[in-house]
């Protein structure tokens, strides 16, 4: 027995499985469905097949296919094909009015009586461009392709779809093949510039740390060391006390805590010692000149917007 034989039947059988494990079923039901499974496992050896948690399941796969009707290959009658033209004509009034979501749903009846016209699943991929489901869009666009390699408007809304993605490049490259498909339209090639700048934007993002790092280097900044290592380190400022003593909130603190009397002792005994020092301190704590070089300078807007 061939393997995809063999795997059509493992398939089945777990359906089966799934049934007897879900507990609605009868116990009649439960018996007569375990004795079928056991009569096909023991006529059809699927020991071989391995399970796959990955691999869609018997009811997916014809979900699938009823939702693909194109996998069928079936060329439409005059009948169906006309029933389809109808809905079409539905959908792009739809679309038209911006009722997208029902010419999606026209759409996709078209598709269902003829599953061969690409120009349906390109108007349901401009449906599903304009709900912003871009990845469903493409799909549709490559069906379109499948079905007819020359059709320049299904490259040109899988351009759009990959720009709605941001994968400009891509889009890049569609809107090229319609251009060259339909060399006179300027839609494309208006597309194609935009979508070329847009790929030049994202080249240019993705280098600018690099162009940081250059602008950084030794080569934008001389060297003074002279051996070619890059600039020396920046000199730090010197240090200011009378920054320090222009503070007035750490000039208020420093004089709270000289005030405390467990150093009361040891002011009278420094003052003593080095009076000139100390004056000197007490006086930075207590002049006015001291007091008021804190203040910020007058902002310059400011002064602006008040004349």
């Amino acid at each position: 027995m061939n393997d995809i034989k063999l795997k059509v039947i493992s398939a089945v059988l777990d359906l089966l499985q799934e049934d007897l494990d879900s507990g609605n079923l009868t116990s009649e039901d439960r018996d007569g469905l375990e004795v079928a499974i056991q009569c096909m496992e023991n006529i059809y050896d699927v020991s071989s097949v391995k399970h796959r948690s990955s691999q869609p399941s018997l009811i997916e796969l014809y979900k699938f296919y009823l939702q693909n009707p194109h996998l069928q290959r079936r060329e439409a009658t005059s009948s169906e094909k006309a029933e389809a033209e109808a809905l079409k004509v539905d959908a792009n009034m739809a679309m038209g009015d911006g009722r997208y979501a029902e010419a999606l749903c026209l759409y996709t009846r078209a598709i269902e009586y003829d599953s061969m016209n690409p120009v349906y699943y390109c108007n349901r991929a401009a449906a599903k461009s304009r709900m912003n489901d871009h990845y469903a869009a493409v799909r549709d666009c490559n069906m379109a392709i499948e079905l007819d390699p020359k059709y320049s408007k299904a490259y040109g809304r899988l351009g759009l779809a990959y720009c709605g993605l941001e994968r400009y490049v891509h889009a890049v490259e569609c809107y090229k093949k319609a251009h060259e498909l339909e060399p006179d339209n300027e839609g494309f090639k208006g597309n194609l510039e935009l979508a070329k700048e847009k790929v030049k934007e994202m080249c240019c993002i993705e280098s600018e740390p690099e162009v940081f790092q250059e602008s950084n280097s030794s080569e934008s900044q001389p060297s003074t060391t002279g051996n070619g290592d890059g600039p020396p380190p920046a000199p730090q400022p010197p240090f200011d006390i009378n920054l320090l003593l222009g503070n007035q909130q750490l000039l208020n603190l420093a004089s709270q805590v000289l005030a405390a009397p467990a150093l009361q002792s040891l002011s009278y005994s420094l003052a003593r010692e080095i009076p000139d020092i100390f004056n000197n301190l007490r006086q930075s704590f207590t002049t006015p000149e001291h007091a008021g070089s804190s203040s910020p300078p007058e902002n310059e807007t400011s002064r602006r917007e008040d004349q």
